[in-house]
C-alpha cells in the first residue's frame, strides 16, 4: 500500500480522477439544479396565476355587493326624494356649497346615511349631479 501512495504515476492518475469525478459531480448537480429552479418558478408561478384569479373573482364579487347595497339604500323612497331634492337644489344657478351644506336634505342625508353606511360598511357616500359636480358628501 505505502509503495502505491508514493508511486507518482498512481498519484496522478487518483489527481486526475478525483479532478473529472468533481467536474462531472458539478457538472450533473448544476444541470439538475437548473431543471429544479426551473420546475419551482414553474409551479410559483401557476400558483400565483391562480391566487390572482381568485382575488380578481373574490374583489368582483365584492363590489358587486357593494354596488347591490348602494342601490337598494339609494331606492328608498325618503333617500331618493332628498337625494332628488338636493341634486336639483345643486343645479340652480349660483347655489354655493355653503347653501348645499346647510340644506335639510343633506342634514337628513347625513344623519340617515350615515349610520347606514357603518353598517352595510361604507366609509360614507358622496352624491354627484348630471354636471359631475359634487351636491354632498
Amino acid at each position: 500500500m505505502e509503495k502505491l501512495l508514493n508511486n507518482s504515476n498512481f498519484n496522478k492518475t487518483l489527481v486526475k480522477t478525483s479532478i473529472i469525478f468533481m467536474i462531472l459531480v458539478i457538472f450533473f448537480g448544476s444541470i439538475i439544479y437548473q431543471s429544479t429552479k426551473r420546475e419551482m418558478i414553474e409551479t410559483l408561478s401557476i400558483l400565483l396565476d391562480t391566487a390572482l384569479e381568485m382575488n380578481v373573482k373574490v374583489i368582483n364579487e365584492w363590489i358587486k355587493d357593494k354596488k347591490l347595497d348602494s342601490r337598494l339604500l339609494a331606492s328608498q323612497p325618503l333617500i331618493k326624494k332628498n337625494i332628488l331634492s338636493l341634486i336639483k337644489l345643486s343645479e340652480k344657478p349660483n347655489v354655493t356649497s355653503q347653501t348645499l351644506i346647510q340644506s335639510p336634505e343633506l342634514t337628513w342625508l347625513r344623519k340617515s346615511l350615515g349610520s347606514l353606511s357603518k353598517e352595510y360598511g361604507f366609509f360614507g357616500f358622496i352624491i354627484i349631479n348630471k354636471n359631475g359636480m359634487q351636491a354632498g358628501a
